[in-house]
């Protein structure tokens, strides 16, 4: 059972990281790129997810969103790595993993079916999540903009990665509103925690039993489709 524990319990390790500021270096983007693609050949651990959590996953895709425009040059440099460590990241870890497949056949499927369970407690719909905005940038628009206009109309920040906000109104007491100016920030929110939480009985918006339902679904795919492997 060791072997299931210790997958389980990396499996949970993983989905339990929080994004964390790295280096834009070569190398780092080059480790990124093994890292990201080793990942996608494993159950339960996500390539995408791993990039979000070195902070590469905008990363890359800023640079692929450049060509075409005047930093295609640059951009293509800035990929390279990413694409050199994937492709050795690919050649080198399905070689070990073949092997470990080829001498440890048990040991290795049952570290595996570990990171499935261990990646379920994701699976859980209700989490306390705890984030730190940060302002990207901050431009200056007319009051009458659409963008300025959709934020007055909502009650509070959406629940996304990035959003936008009105710091103040430049010009307040401008007679008409085609003559006010609006400095609207873009506000990047960053996870630094997140814990599963149990809501109030009787809350009308919730179904705890769908989440018990939707984990122990999961649980029972795991087992059968390591019965069907043995068998």
């Amino acid at each position: 059972m060791f072997p299931l524990v210790a997958g389980a319990l990396f499996g949970f390790w993983i989905v339990t990281l929080v994004p964390t500021d790295t280096p834009e270096a070569a190398w780092f983007v080059f480790l990124s790129g093994s890292i990201a693609i080793c990942a996608m050949i494993l159950p339960g651990i996500s390539g995408s997810y791993l990039l979000l959590i070195m902070r590469k996953y905008e990363y890359i895709l800023t640079q692929v969103g450049s060509i075409g425009t005047v930093d295609t040059g640059t951009a293509i440099l800035n990929l390279i790595p990413f694409f050199a460590g994937a492709a050795v990241g690919i050649i080198l870890f399905s070689r070990v993993l073949s092997w470990l497949l080829n001498n440890f056949h048990a040991k290795t499927l049952l570290v595996l079916i570990g990171f499935l369970i261990g990646s379920l407690y994701v699976i859980w719909p209700y989490q306390n999540r705890e984030f730190q905005d940060s302002v990207r940038s901050t431009q200056i628009v007319e009051y009458t903009d659409p963008v300025v206009q959709t934020i007055l109309e909502r009650e509070e920040p959406p629940n996304l990665p990035e959003y936008k906000r009105i710091k103040e109104v430049i010009n307040p007491g401008a007679s008409f509103d085609a003559l006010k100016k609006v400095e609207v920030e873009t506000v990047s929110r960053k996870l630094l925690s997140s814990r599963p939480v149990i809501p109030e009985p009787g809350s009308s918006d919730v179904n705890i039993w769908s989440g018990i339902y939707g984990m122990a679904g999961g649980l029972l795919m795991i087992f059968f489709i390591s019965f069907l492997r043995r068998s």
